[in-house]
């Protein structure tokens, strides 16, 4: 910073404008930190609303390779995002959460008798009630039946490997 600086700073005129007078325990007087501050503000969004799209593209790419979107570091478990490591870390972040909160662990549900998703005893041999038993059948057979769409992404991954080997790859 410049000695002018220190010179207006020492006596008491604000540095920005050097026309008022600096506000007692402010450096700047009340205009100047209102211009600053919303300078400040405009430049915030801007930058975060930049940072956001940066995240998107680096998570897409990750998603289009394969490779784990919380480490980038090692290969993602097949048809998911993360790899195994940061799904158990995850796991782990999520049981300290619930029990911060006073949660039952899932876990001991069926251990005590008591519904995966309610406080409902369960059917023998099961970890849910026979409602959600039905639920649990009948959203397997959905996701069976549905057929599974590639993003953007994948295909032009597929078509890049096609190109190169020149094969077609199944699609799976």
């Amino acid at each position: 910073m410049s000695e002018w600086y220190y010179w207006y700073k020492d006596h008491g005129i604000c540095p920005v404008c050097k026309k008022r007078d600096a506000d007692e325990g402010y450096t700047t007087c009340l205009v100047c930190r209102m211009d600053l501050r919303a300078k400040g503000e405009t430049h915030k969004t801007e930058s975060s609303h930049r940072h956001q799209q940066w995240l998107k593209r680096r998570r897409d790419l990750c998603y289009a390779f394969g490779v784990c979107v919380t480490c980038e570091k090692r290969d993602a478990e097949n048809g998911k995002s993360i790899c195994k490591i940061c799904a158990v870390k995850a796991k782990i972040r999520a049981e300290k959460r619930r029990q911060e909160k006073g949660i039952m662990p899932r876990n001991s549900y069926t251990k005590n008798g008591i519904c995966f998703f309610c406080e409902s005893p369960v059917l023998p041999g099961r970890k849910t009630c026979e409602k959600h038993y039905e639920i649990c059948c009948s959203n397997m057979l959905k996701a069976r039946n549905t057929p599974r769409e590639e993003n953007y992404f994948e295909k032009q991954n597929r078509a890049f490997w096609e190109e190169k080997n020149g094969t077609k790859i199944r699609n799976t």
